[in-house]
């Protein structure tokens, strides 16, 4: 029995197991540790502690005792660079400004980036108005170069003096279309007409006459003014006057059967006018520049007009519907001529060429371009046969053309300066041309040769006509005038019915 007794004696062993556990109350010891770290804060309250200490100086074998602040007040004598033995005062830090990224702030602290645009933005603006500033100066140095090439001085344009108590007339601004400026001619011999009587005179000689038209026995004027005269043939007085157009009158046409005028000027405009009492009817919108030319085609039924912005229209004449448009030269159409059969239209431009189109019916054709001037082409004219065509231009020469093969057949020389005008008498054996060496020179169409020059103005003859019936020329010239002469020595055969 005492040997059972001795079994349970293992128990305490159990017992002595869980003695680990206290270790494992030692593991949040280090918690204290965490605890510790905010201990150097002391060190930052120390610094005041020095501001306010006591410093001990040793000064002639003596202790005496100062204060900081009364050392500052010395003068500064003692500083912690040069006295190792006070502590160098730390402060916190501080900061004035949030913290940003170094390249995107200035030395100021602004944002540099606002800057670069606003700066970019002036220069972009600066540049743009030089370049605008640049191109309007060209295009003003291109404008008055043209000009001056085109245009004549005033004193060319001015009406002839007046007499003392009158006030000279109002001046429109000379156009483009005028005669170029040229030296006066020199003096040539005058070829003298024969069996010429004395020509007869319309105009008060105050304003220049630019065009004219004869419809019958009607005589129709433009002038510098705009404005628009029907004469009395017999009286030479003017009947009816016509205000309507704003600018130079360049373009007057009468239509078939003499009921209807049609004018076109500087103002852009055509107008369509009642011939017989004066009533404007219509005006139009023509052209993006000046109406330099404008014609009725021989049935009566539409309108051609040319102008400044190189284009030929076409338009119906009773409705005033545009019913067709052909940019036709890279200049300004001078002039249009149209055929009596009304199938075959030509242009001159101030690009120095000639073009041929067909017509059929409100359509305009290309057929040909003719190139022999060296200058501005003024005025062209077709034959009544449709055969041939005569241009004038500034290079001072006439030029008479052979429509079908588009060869020149006659050079005319003998103008002294620019050729303004040419007409050609109804029979198409005669023809008739004016300049700016205020001459009217008559010439044999079949064979080129000069058979006359008439004198009588005093300034550009701009504009000539030949009555239908082959028995009057009528010359209009800048220097207010309109002879009207009898053709009855050269025996032109009117226009046949």
């Amino acid at each position: 029995e005492p040997v059972a007794e001795l079994t349970p004696e293992p128990e305490p062993v159990a017992e002595l197991t869980p003695e680990p556990e206290p270790v494992a109350e030692l593991t949040p010891e280090p918690e204290p540790v965490a605890e510790f770290t905010p201990e150097p804060e002391p060190v930052a309250e120390f610094a005041p502690e020095a501001r306010s200490g006591v410093a001990l100086v040793q000064e002639d074998g003596g202790r005496q005792e100062q204060t900081r602040e009364e050392m500052g007040r010395q003068g500064e004598k003692i500083s912690p660079h040069l006295s190792p033995s006070l502590p160098t005062p730390s402060y916190p830090p501080f900061q004035k400004y949030p913290v940003v990224k170094p390249h995107a702030v200035s030395s100021r602290g602004r944002p540099i980036g606002l800057w670069a645009v606003l700066l970019l933005l002036f220069g972009l603006v600066g540049f743009g108005v030089y370049k605008l500033w640049e191109m309007g100066f060209t295009i003003k140095a291109q404008r008055t170069q043209r000009e001056g090439e085109t245009s004549i001085p005033q004193s060319l344009v001015s009406p002839v003096p007046q007499s003392s108590g009158e006030s000279p007339s109002p001046r429109a601004t000379p156009s483009p279309l005028l005669p170029k400026p040229t030296p006066p001619p020199p003096p040539r011999p005058i070829i003298p007409p024969q069996n010429w009587t004395e020509a007869t005179s319309f105009g008060d000689g105050k304003l220049g006459f630019d065009t004219i038209a004869l419809g019958g026995k009607i005589l129709i004027s433009g002038d510098a003014e705009g404005k628009i005269r029907i004469w009395n043939w017999n009286s030479g007085r003017s009947a009816i006057t016509l205000a309507g157009h704003s600018g130079r009158v360049w373009t007057l046409t009468i239509s078939p059967d003499g009921k209807t005028l049609v004018s076109g000027g500087d103002d852009s405009t055509l107008k369509i006018w009642d011939s017989r009492t004066g009533v404007l009817k219509t005006t139009l919108k023509a052209h993006a520049d000046w109406v330099s030319s404008a014609l009725i085609t021989p049935d009566g039924k539409y309108i051609i007009s040319g102008g400044g912005d190189g284009t030929i229209r076409i338009w119906d004449l009773k409705t005033g519907g545009l019913q067709s448009s052909i940019k036709a030269h890279s200049d300004w159409v001078s002039s249009l001529s149209l055929s009596a059969d009304g199938q075959t239209l030509a242009s001159a431009s101030f690009d120095k060429t000639i073009k041929v189109w067909s017509l059929s019916g409100a359509r305009v054709l290309p057929q040909k371009t003719l190139l022999a001037h060296e200058d501005v082409v003024r005025m062209v004219a077709i034959s009544p046969d449709g055969k041939i065509l005569v241009s004038g231009s500034y290079d001072q020469t006439v030029k008479v053309w052979d429509l079908a093969t588009g060869t020149v057949s006659h050079n005319l020389t003998g103008h002294a300066q620019g050729v303004m005008c040419v007409a050609i008498s109804p029979d198409g054996k005669t023809l008739f041309t004016g300049g700016e060496d205020q001459m009217v020179r008559i010439w044999s169409l079949p064979s080129g040769e000069l058979k006359g020059t008439l004198e009588g103005h005093k300034d550009t003859v701009m504009s000539l006509a030949v009555a239908k019936n082959g028995q009057n020329l009528v010359s209009a010239s800048l220097d207010g005038t309109m002879l009207v002469r009898p053709l009855t020595a050269l025996e032109i055969s009117p226009v046949p019915d």
